[in-house]
This record gives structure tokens, sequence and C-alpha cells, in this order.
């Protein structure tokens, strides 16, 4: 089953590029409701910008060593990793958004000067669809739209967020690709579908992978919030590490009877005051397939 969310997503810039500042201030206004935007009414320095702009993100997150007693690599998934993305500011483009007909430049001359893995968005006039239609089949340009229409806006936020998807889905598949060795949850159609459903609910641009388990991390409002999620595996693995300890036997007895999972996220238990550890269980869903999976949605 092809999984149809990424390990990790956030907001890439959005460039939008003309010569009419009143109408590149409209525009810019618009998409800014949903995604970061930079505006440039010359082409030139827009494209100095654009060739400035290296992607500040390291996101292998594989640890490859190569094995000389058996002449293989071991590759080991640093999936704690991924979580950290969350604290570095985010430069890398996605789309840019160019007019066609601007004096020092044409929207058709500047896309060409663009690299391919930034999708290029045309502007044009009414006149322009016969140039739009040859360099959208020559790859030039990836959309092209007219401008001034009253579906214009909702057309460009979906080809961004198509795109912003398609993109992050293309860049962590090498994560799932490490986990596929494992019977990794997030193959299960139910529970990807809770995951996707409880991302679009609240609207969360920006999330990351926390585990293997297939727990994320969401951004909204800039609060973290999280789903976890556990099998009856994970769950048999924490009771047996800590029930012998007397001071949790309660929250094991939560645990062992699935009314609650364990939410410690990143933390390691054990880094946590036992009379603390109220604060990081919480009551579960059960979502049922082939194996059961215990879910919990934390806010704040």
């Amino acid at each position: 089953m092809m999984l149809n969310i990424p390990a990790y997503k956030y907001n890439l810039k959005v460039i939008c590029i003309d010569d009419n500042e009143l109408y590149l201030n409209s525009l810019a206004q618009e998409l800014s409701k949903t995604f970061s935007v930079e505006t440039f009414n010359n082409p030139i320095l827009a494209l100095e910008y654009i060739r400035n702009t290296k992607s500040n993100i390291l996101s292998e997150f594989l640890e490859i060593t190569p094995d000389l007693e058996s002449n293989r690599v071991l590759v080991d998934l640093k999936i704690e990793q991924i979580a950290t993305l969350s604290e570095i500011e985010k430069t890398e483009i996605g789309v840019v958004i160019v007019d066609h007909h601007m004096p020092e430049m044409s929207g058709i001359d500047f896309c060409k000067q663009l690299p391919d893995n930034i999708c290029k968005v045309l502007l044009t006039g009414a006149g322009d669809s016969n140039v739009a239609v040859q360099y959208f089949n020559n790859n030039v340009i990836d959309y092209y739209y007219l401008k001034g229409t009253s579906e214009l806006i909702d057309e460009l936020n979906e080809v961004i967020e198509t795109t912003f998807k398609q993109y992050f889905l293309d860049k962590t598949k090498h994560i799932y690709t490490a986990l596929s060795t494992t019977k990794f949850p997030l193959v299960a159609k139910p529970l990807c579908t809770f995951i996707t459903e409880t991302l679009e609910q609240n609207l969360a641009d920006e999330f990351y992978l926390l585990d293997k388990n297939g727990s994320f991390m969401f951004v909204t409002d800039q609060k973290k919030n999280y789903i976890i999620v556990h099998n009856d595996a994970s769950i048999n693995e924490f009771i047996e590490n800590y029930q012998d300890n007397e001071q949790v036997f309660s929250i094991i007895n939560q645990i062992k009877d699935r009314v609650a999972i364990p939410t410690f996220k990143n933390i390691l238990p054990e880094d946590v005051a036992f009379e603390e550890w109220s604060n990081y269980i919480a009551p579960c869903q059960i979502i049922r397939d082939v194996e059961n999976y215990y879910v919990a949605v934390i806010y704040g």
C-alpha cells in the first residue's frame, strides 16, 4: 500500500513576481492567509534571491555504516531526529507564481532559469493561451492561469497545497523505505485514514513522524500537538518494563486494560518522576484492523 502521509511536512516559501505592485500586493495578501509568501516586482531581483536561497534542512535521518565482515551496508533510521526539524527556520522555495508580461523579463524566460524542483505557475493575459500551452507542453511551466478570474485564488491555493504534499511525499519516501523492513503500522488503512483526517480537521500544515509506531507531532497556531499511536506489542513491552514498580501500579493497570496509553512522546519514562506519570497517560481510542491500534490525540 502506498502511504499518503509524508513522514514530515512544513510550509515551503511561495514567491510571487509581478511588476504591477497593486496586483502583486493583493495576490500576496490572499495567499499569505495560508502560506509563507515573498514578493518581488522585479524578476531579476527575484532570480537573485532564489539562486542565493539554499535549503538549510539536513533531512536524510539515515546512518549508513559499512559492515566489513559481511560486506554489507547497515542502515539505521534516526527517526527521533525528524521532529527536530520543527525548531529550524525553513528557507526552501516550493512554488513560484510569475506574471508573463514584465518589462525586464517575460515570465516564460524567468521560468526557464528556475531549477526543476520548484513548481512554476505562469499568470497570463487573455491572449496568451497559445504561448502558455506551448511552454506547458515543453515542461517549462507546470501550471498556467488567467489573471483576474474569480477562481484564481482558490486554484492557486489548491496547486500550492498539492505541490507541497507531493514534494514531501517524494522527499520522505526513503524514510518509509527504511521502515518497510519492520511491521510499520501506517500501512494499515484504518490507522492511516485516522491520522490523515485528524491532520486535516486541525488544518495542520506542519507535522513530523515521531516514532516507529506511527505517532506524529503536528503544529497549529504555533502549538505542538500529538497523535500518539501504540499497538499491542509496544504496550506489552511498556508493561513488561515497568509493571514491577509499585508507584505506578494503577497506571500500569489502566494500560493493561487498554483504557489508556503512555504518551511520553520523545521523553524516556525513566526521566520522568513517577508521581508525574499521570500527566503522561491518556484515554485511548481503539482502531481495529488485522491488529489493534490504540491512539490518543494530545493538544497543546
